[in-house]
């Protein structure tokens, strides 16, 4: 989910995908975007029948923000391949859907995504690494799951908005002395 661009790692996600659905028919790819898609965007995709990544569009191919989080929570595991990234909402939003994420190791991410723990870290634009990890994910569908279940605990406990409201609170009061 996001804008079809570089900076989000296309390039790196169609190469695994092309290498992992060249392996196994059965690995499947959705990016959801509402980018506005030229030819370029597209280059490297391939025919619609055997396309690496399903490009779904918003909102022509996908209208509500329901349906995006029915798409994201029905994934097997979410991927943020980012070069560039803060902590993105997609991310904490797939993580309290309860889906097992894998993300690149830059800026923000690591504070949800705890290797091993609530997700699975990348080094990012490493298609090779990203491949090995989404395989092993893949190959253990238990460790997906307490992946998952981490994931999403830490983003309600931490995340969620009522949370965040209590540390800013709590922040402020501590830098102008309890005042």
């Amino acid at each position: 989910v996001g804008q079809f661009i570089e900076r989000k790692g296309t390039d790196v996600l169609l190469k695994v995908a092309k290498s992992l659905q060249g392996r196994d028919a059965r690995w499947r790819f959705i990016w959801i975007t509402n980018s506005v898609l030229d030819p370029s965007n597209l280059s490297g995709l391939g025919h619609e029948d055997s396309c690496a990544i399903r490009v779904l569009r918003m909102p022509e191919d996908v209208q509500t923000r329901l349906e995006l989080l029915h798409i994201v929570g029905a994934a097997d595991v979410f991927v943020l391949p980012s070069l560039v990234e803060g902590l993105p909402m997609a991310l904490l939003e797939a993580m309290a859907l309860g889906v097992p994420a894998v993300a690149s190791e830059i800026n923000g991410v690591p504070e949800a995504v705890i290797d091993g723990v609530t997700g699975t870290l990348v080094r990012p634009g490493d298609a090779e690494d990203l491949e090995a990890k989404l395989t092993n994910l893949a190959a253990d569908r238990g460790r997906a799951l307490g992946l998952a279940e981490a994931g999403r605990r830490k983003v309600l406990n931490e995340f969620e908005e009522t949370a965040v409201a209590e540390k800013v609170f709590k922040e402020y009061m501590k830098a102008h002395g309890g005042k």
